[in-house]
């Protein structure tokens, strides 16, 4: 009817979003030289959409395994890719009373320090496992079956085995794995960032500020990276982490 038109795109709404979220927060407003922030999160987002394993832009040309998925589309619940089901986060200032009636030398050097703190603990993100290689003649990225736990115990991981890869193993040729979306977590974050400042007053209507500034400063391996393809030689492994620690003298002057 249209020789000329290559192909005609479909497009429709077929995903929701179900996010839920429990805050908690304590307060205290900066007095007495100090001030301070306690927060807690818990939350859970799931999506339904279409299940990832039928790719219906990139169905193979010729006789197909599934031609079903061409009238039907199979929906799915799953964790969100960035859910985040636990986070804490703690927040800290702190004036230094040292040498606060100093003068000269003494109290230039001395006197105007603070103390600044954030902490931030997280629990770990979800993934899905997939075939390195094709398996469903689907034309894109299927699952494996699941037959067993894909949860380790935690002194049992590591970053050579973050989570049991013997649960899962490649499904039949032609065939869908059944192994559900978003079925492992990755490793959680933790750090720590601590800094000084320290503010001198060179005249009026200008202050210039010293800062010491340690980001990790325990220098935590936050692991990153998970290798989620069953067949693939990092499978099961964590294959990088964030930031090490860093730390940084700077000067500002705010006018």
């Amino acid at each position: 009817m249209f020789p000329n038109v290559a192909g005609i795109g479909y497009q429709t709404n077929l995903q929701t979003a179900n996010y839920k979220a429990v805050q908690a927060v304590l307060d205290r407003r900066f007095a007495g030289g100090w001030g301070g922030r306690v927060g807690y999160t818990w939350a859970h987002h799931v999506l339904t959409q279409p299940e990832g394993q039928y790719p219906l832009t990139s169905i193979p040309a010729g006789p197909n395994p599934f031609p079903a998925m061409l009238n039907n589309v199979k929906l799915e619940k799953l964790d969100e890719p960035q859910d985040t089901r636990h986070r804490l986060t703690l927040g800290l200032n702190y004036e230094l009373g040292v040498a606060r009636g100093s003068t000269g030398l003494v109290g230039i050097l001395a006197k105007g320090w603070q103390l600044n703190g954030v902490a931030v603990i997280q629990s770990g993100r979800p993934f899905t496992v997939t075939n390195n290689s094709a398996r469903g003649n689907t034309g894109s990225a299927d699952r494996p079956n699941l037959v067993g736990n894909p949860t380790l115990p935690r002194n049992e991981r590591s970053i050579t085995r973050w989570f049991n890869t013997a649960a899962f193993e490649p499904q039949a040729l032609n065939t869908l794995g059944n192994a559900p979306a978003s079925i492992v977590r990755g490793p959680g974050l933790m750090t720590i960032d601590l800094s000084f400042f320290k503010d001198f007053v060179p005249r009026t209507g200008k202050l210039l500020q010293f800062r010491l500034e340690a980001f990790n400063l325990t220098n935590r391996a936050n692991f990153d990276t998970l290798g989620v393809a069953l067949g693939a030689s990092n499978f099961g492994t964590i294959g990088s982490s964030g930031p090490a620690r860093n730390v940084q003298l700077a000067l500002k002057l705010m006018f």
